[in-house]
């Protein structure tokens, strides 16, 4: 099955910020499952969907709130080898 591959690292101003970054992006979105790493003010992001996934609109408007929350960092959408999308910090 082709897939989207959601990865990259965001850092946030404090742990506080980077929760409710975490929150805002969920809220409107919670039948998505990306697999979220936490470490102090940082979070690494990891999403597969399948590339014909009706989801993946959702999971731009989750990776852009988080994008917009952060102070550094980048999530990259690939199909195969190809950047499909790219959510940078700000």
């Amino acid at each position: 099955m082709e897939m989207i591959r959601y990865r990259g690292a965001y850092r946030f101003a404090d742990r506080a910020a980077l929760e409710d970054a975490v929150a805002a992006a969920l809220a409107n979105n919670a039948d998505l499952q990306p697999r979220f790493s936490l470490v102090g003010s940082s979070l690494c992001v990891v999403l597969d969907l399948p590339a014909r996934s009706d989801q993946r609109h959702a999971a731009a408007q989750v990776m852009r709130t988080l994008a917009n929350h952060a102070v550094e960092g980048i999530v990259v959408a690939r199909h195969r080898e190809l950047a499909v999308d790219v959510f940078v910090c700000g």
